[in-house]
């Protein structure tokens, strides 16, 4: 992997909270977009952007179990111009 970015946290959700992956992500995608977005579905807690190269892709925490699965409604959803895949 050639970097980290916007790293936060611990890495993980909080004991009874939950996480998607967001994937197929624009470069140009910050955790802070993320955060806005998602937080929409619930309480976020940890934003991760892993830059690998070509690829960006991200996971973002939930306080809450059942945040994760109304967030999967984005899927499929332009992100700065890039359809994204949550998972």
């Amino acid at each position: 992997m050639r970097g980290f970015g916007q790293a936060r946290g611990g890495g993980g959700p909080p004991a009874g909270g939950s996480s998607v992956h967001v994937a197929n992500l624009s470069a140009s995608v910050t955790g802070d977009m993320l955060r806005s977005i998602f937080g929409h579905f619930g309480t976020v807690t940890d934003v991760r952007l892993i830059n690998d190269g070509p690829r960006t892709f991200g996971f973002v925490d939930f306080a809450q179990a059942d945040a994760s699965e109304a967030a999967m409604s984005m899927a499929g959803t332009a992100f700065a111009g890039r359809m994204s895949r949550v998972e």
